[in-house]
Parts: structure tokens; sequence; C-alpha cells
């Protein structure tokens, strides 16, 4: 049971705590920017220390102790003074390993559809499970509205730090004071975005509707609540990655600019276009108020990237003028995403674009490890539900990992599979050879190429060679009238 005491005086949202907050009130689905985060512990664990440190934790944070409210006049949040956070526990042990999992599957699915109540704080909760004597997982389910990746780490971290002082009897540590998240939003609402509207209409001048992304048959059209999302991933070599670095120092850009680049390529190539747009997220830290870096809360943008591709056109001069464009829009990455698109051509209510980069140093159980001590045997899984139909992870590690999240009421694992496996390939692709043309990247491995021209030759089929070919295909309407003669994207026309 949740308790909190009054809360203090309300303050505004940021533009991009909005803009989550309106595709929370949007959409029926309560897995809307729910994030999960799975820690997986092979080591004795005392319970009633870790529920103490979660804790600790949240009433060092005021993101931990914030309501949002939207009701009347314009959406504000407000922070108590002090709350209980939820733990569940569970005891599974006696379960064999494969339930275990299957169970923990499901309490995941039910937790996401659970969705989280942003009018009470706080907007996180905590599971822990016991598999076995050393064995635990701790599932941390919290609201995205409430932090961003880059803080993740850090509350982690403090957490099994306080955990530890508690489970062996020692003083708490002391922190000094954090930066208040209000001091943050209180910045953000002296930025005058006049010079950024000049910059945005130039930018996205043209731009009158999402680039579409490749037709798919959906794995559920109509899946619950709490299973919409699925994943696939790779990882590239090390050897791969070497070779990127080489690409991207010569180029003076990043791995992040490499796969942004590959997946315009897709794009264009799926869609038929020469001018693609997607999302990339911004940490957006750097150029916000002294002291953000480190900073705990929901400080990320998601902007547009917009590629104009020439097929013609080599690849290290295009890689450079997505690194440029990268740079020019630092100066005005604090700009709403609401007012970007309003600024553009795209009409209003229809999205700017339909998939989105999300790219890090590393994944979030490798940032841990890192830490060393006891982080090094444990693991830690994110898992999340944007509102993009694709979003690409990128976490630019010794062997680089792309994750993709599909939605799958709009796209199939077998499709999710095959675009992954084209988006590696066509990384792969540069690293093997940047002196091609943006046309000349491969971008169908072996595999897909030999399904592909297997499937081509099609079956053998004797006909009288001077029937006309209008003749043929009337016969095959006698034959199958109500069988599929044309599909594209959502939209089928029978042979009738």
């Amino acid at each position: 049971m949740t308790q909190a005491t009054t809360a203090t005086t309300a303050y505004p949202l940021t533009p991009m705590q909005e803009g989550m907050l309106f595709d929370c009130l949007s959409t029926e689905d309560p897995g809307v920017h729910l994030e999960q985060i799975v820690l997986t512990l092979e080591e004795s664990i005392d319970v009633s220390a870790l529920v103490e440190a979660w804790q600790v934790v949240a009433n060092r944070y005021d993101v931990f102790r914030t309501a949002f409210s939207w009701s009347e006049g314009s959406p504000s949040q407000s922070i108590t003074d002090a709350v209980e956070i939820p733990c569940t526990i569970h005891n599974w042990q006696s379960l064999a390993p494969e339930a275990q999992q299957e169970r923990l599957e499901g309490l995941l699915r039910q937790d996401r559809a659970q969705g989280i109540d942003l009018a009470q704080a706080p907007a996180m909760r905590v599971t822990v499970i016991r598999f076995g004597p050393q064995r635990y997982r701790c599932v941390w389910t919290f609201h995205h509205l409430v932090l961003d990746g880059r803080s993740f780490a850090t509350v982690l971290s403090e957490v099994f730090e306080a955990y530890a002082e508690l489970a062996d009897g020692r003083s708490l540590s002391s922190h000094a004071d954090p930066m208040a998240f209000a001091d943050y939003v209180a910045w953000t609402g002296t930025l005058d975005h006049s010079s950024s509207e000049a910059f945005w209409r130039e930018f996205l001048q043209g731009v009158r509707a999402a680039t579409p992304l490749l037709p798919s048959t959906p794995d559920d059209p109509a899946a619950a609540p709490g299973d919409r999302i699925g994943f696939v991933e790779r990882k590239l070599s090390a050897s791969t990655r070497a070779r990127l670095d080489e690409i991207a120092t010569t180029a003076g850009c990043s791995l992040n600019t490499i796969v942004q680049g590959a997946w315009a390529i897709l794009l264009g190539r799926h869609s038929g276009e020469r001018d693609v747009v997607f999302g990339a997220t911004r940490a957006a830290r750097r150029t916000a108020l002294p002291g953000a870096t480190d900073m705990v809360g929901l400080l990320i943008n998601t902007l547009p990237v917009r590629a104009s591709i020439d097929w013609d056109g080599d690849l290290i001069p295009w890689l450079q003028t997505l690194r440029r464009q990268q740079d020019a829009v630092r100066a005005h990455e604090h700009t709403p995403l609401v007012e970007v698109q309003r600024w553009s051509d795209v009409p209003a209510g229809s999205a700017l674009f339909d998939s989105v980069l999300i790219s890090d140093r590393e994944e979030l159980g490798a940032e841990l490890r890192r830490r060393g001590g006891a982080w090094a045997s444990r693991d830690a899984l994110l898992i999340e539900q944007t509102t993009q139909k694709l979003t690409w992870y990128v976490y630019a590690e010794e062997e680089p990992v792309i994750r993709l999240g599909y939605d799958r009421r709009h796209f199939s694992k077998l499709t999710a599979n095959r675009i992954t496996d084209q988006l590696v390939t066509l990384v792969e692709s540069i690293a093997a050879d940047p002196g091609r043309t943006l046309g000349a990247l491969d971008y169908i491995g072996a595999d897909e190429r030999a399904a592909l021209s297997f499937s081509e030759q099609g079956p053998i089929v004797a006909f009288d060679a001077r029937t006309p070919v209008h003749r043929l295909f009337e016969a095959q309407v006698a034959r199958t009238p109500d069988a599929a003669a044309l599909s594209c994207l959502d939209e089928q026309v029978t042979y009738a």
C-alpha cells in the first residue's frame, strides 16, 4: 500500500514529459512508456535490506516522489515529502527452472498490462523473486516520465551500495544532495526557441508525411496490453567494430552516425524514397544547465533525422554530411518535438516518423558490470515500450549490439528478423568496403539472397504461348475468384 504525505507546490512538466503524458492519455495501452529492468542476482539476498535500500534511494531523489496531474489546465507535477515503495516478494524456488522462466515472462506481461497510476507517487514498484538459495530476480518497474537511460545505472548503483551497507549492518554512506529535477524544469522554461523555429522549418521543408516502413503481416493485430512488443537482437564482431572505428575516424563521425546512415539507406530501399526521415534520441545533457550531466531524471529528447539519398553518391562524404547535420542540431536539441512537428508540413495528427534509433555506449548490464565488485556477477535486462512501430537500440560495445523492438500489431517476427539481418548486412558491407557508392552497398545476406533466388523461379507451368496474357488471367479468375491477386500494405484485392 503506497502512502504519501502532503505534496509541495506543483511545477510544470518538460516538453518531453508532456509528450509522453499525452501518449499515455491518448492510448488504451497501459504499457506505453513503461520501463522494466530485470536484475539477475546469482547471490544470497537479504530481501528486507534490499527493500529498505530502494526506500533510501527513493527518499533521496525527488523524481521518485513525484505525482502528475492533468485534470485542470496545464499538466503539472508535484513532489511529496515521503512515499513508501510498493514491493512484492515471491518464492518460486520449488519450481523447475523452465517453470520459473515461464512464470517470470507471465509476470512481466501482467506487470506491463497493469501500468502505473501517474496521479499517485511513486511512479515505480519493485518485485523480488527467489529462484533458489542464491538465485534471485529483481524487477524494477517505473514510468519513463521520471527517468531516462542515463539515470538507470546511477540509481541501481546507489540502491545496491545502500543494500550492501544495510545487509552488513553498517551506517549508510553520506551523499551530497542531488540537483533537483525541478531546477532543470525551470531552466527549460527560460529557453527561447525562436531561432530554433527557423532552423527546423528549413530542416524539414518539403517533408509532408512519415517515411513509409516496409509492409508486413502482423504477429497479432489485436495483441493484448503487456504483449505488444517483440524483440530481436544481433551482434557485430569485434573485427567489424574495429573496421567501423577506422571508417568513423576517416569520416570524422561516430559508430552512431554509421548506423543511422545504414538505417536511412535501408529505409530508402524499402520505401522507394530518396528523402527519408526517422527519429533519434539525444541525451541533451551537455548542452543543458551546469550539473545536468549527472542528474537523475528525464532529460532526453527525440528529434528527427533527415537523409537525402543519392544512390550514385560516395559513402564517406555522405556520412560526413550526416555528421554535420548532427552537429547543427545540437544547438536546437532542447526544442520540443511537438513544436518541431508543428513547424513541418506534416498534417496535424499525423506522425513525423514511425521509427526511432536509440544509441548508447553499452547495454545497461555491461555498464553495471564494468563497475566491478559484486556487479561483476550480476546482469540487467531493459524492457521498454515506445510508441514507435520500430525502435532500434544500438550499443557501441566491443562487439556492438543491434536490437530491434517492434510493435506486434504491425510487424511479424519473421519481418523483424529479416530487417534486422538486412541492417546488419548493410553495416558489415560498409565495414568491408567504405569506398562504394550508396547504391552498391549490400543489404541482402547470402541466406536471404539464396531464398529469394529460389522463390523467384516459381513453379514451372506449361501453357499455350498463343493465348494472350489477359485471357490467362481471366482463366485464373474463373479458377480462384476469392484468392488474393494483389497485396499492398494492409489492403488486398481478390481475382474477382
